[in-house]
């Protein structure tokens, strides 16, 4: 397995200090933006939204596309998470393997 470093932009609208008040500044903890598991196919991997990290209702498409797929070549595609489902994520995930594996040799 090839080893390195993930780096994902994030919007951050405002400094997490501007909405944490007296006590609560000392209390925040950082969550970890995705989760330690990820699965491997033959030209990318799936990484994960950490569960622990609430999405308001009003913005659908973070909770709709909840896992990053990133090819072995540096690609990155936000894209559907069927965690839910094995059997479709295990599917999903080799559909999005022959996507960059096809990409490659263009």
């Amino acid at each position: 397995m090839d080893s390195g470093t993930i780096a994902l932009r994030t919007e951050q609208i405002a400094p997490i200090s501007h909405y944490l008040y007296g006590e609560s500044v000392n209390e925040y903890v950082p969550t970890p933006y995705l989760q330690d598991s990820f699965l491997e196919a033959e030209c990318c991997w799936f990484f994960f939204y950490n569960h622990e990290i609430e999405i308001p209702e009003q913005d659908w498409v973070r909770r709709m596309l909840g896992t990053y797929a990133v090819s072995k070549k540096g690609d990155m595609s936000h894209t559907y998470n069927f965690s839910d489902d094995p059997i479709k994520l295990q599917d999903y995930l080799q559909a999005m393997s022959a996507y960059f594996k096809k990409k490659s040799h263009k």
